[in-house]
C-alpha cells in the first residue's frame, strides 16, 4: 500500500490542475475573448481572413452621411456608450435605423 507522505503530493496536483481548468475561462480578460453572439470577433474574422459582418454596414452609415466619416464615428461612439456590450454589427444597425427614423416625414 502506498504511504500517505507519496499520496498527499499527488493529490494536491491533481486538485490544482482541477482547480486552474475550471478557473481558467473566469481567469481571461474580458476584452481578450470578447465575442459577438455570432461566433468570432471581428478581429479574430480578419485575422482568419473571413469577411467583416460591418463592411456592408459601414457603407451604407457613409451613405446615409454623405461620406461624413467623422460623423459616423461619433454617432458610433455615442451608441457604444449609450449601449455597452453589444457587438459591432449591433451598434452599425442602431445608428442607421435611427438616421433613417429620424429622417421620415
Amino acid at each position: 500500500m502506498l504511504e500517505v507522505s507519496l499520496l498527499v503530493p499527488w493529490l494536491l496536483l491533481v486538485l490544482l490542475v482541477l482547480l486552474l481548468v475550471a478557473l481558467l475561462p473566469h481567469l481571461r480578460s474580458p476584452r481578450m475573448g470578447r465575442r459577438s453572439r455570432h461566433g468570432r470577433s471581428g478581429q479574430a474574422r480578419r485575422r482568419a481572413g473571413l469577411p467583416s459582418r460591418t463592411g456592408p454596414l459601414r457603407s451604407r452609415l457613409l451613405r446615409e452621411l454623405r461620406g461624413d466619416r467623422g460623423a459616423a464615428e461619433r454617432l458610433l461612439s455615442h451608441a457604444r456608450l449609450s449601449y455597452p456590450g453589444q457587438s459591432e454589427q449591433w451598434y452599425y444597425e442602431k445608428v442607421i435605423y435611427d438616421l433613417e427614423r429620424d429622417r421620415r416625414p
